[in-house]
């Protein structure tokens, strides 16, 4: 039959294993990020073009100036929002 006991190890030795591990993970998945940043950047100035979300709501309504709402956060690149 199994049988479930308490891990000999030092809940210390656990702690320190887990943030361990999380670092590594985090510093691989942070190069993972950038790395695809760099092929596919977030927002292009190509962007500008009406997609398929914006000419619906232009279709209930919405005036195109609402619809096509941004902000610059850098010289080059846009966000796009939607005001209600």
């Amino acid at each position: 039959m199994l049988s479930l006991s308490k891990p000999k190890i030092p809940f210390r030795t656990i702690v320190w294993k887990s943030i361990w591990y999380g670092f590594i993970a985090g510093m691989i998945s942070g190069m993972v990020k950038i790395g695809w940043e760099n092929i596919l950047p977030p927002r292009t100035l190509a962007r500008n073009a009406t997609n398929p979300p914006q000419h619906l709501l232009e279709q209930f309504g919405m005036s195109s100036k609402a619809v096509h709402a941004f902000v610059y956060y850098s010289t080059d690149q846009k966000v796009y929002f939607v005001a209600l």
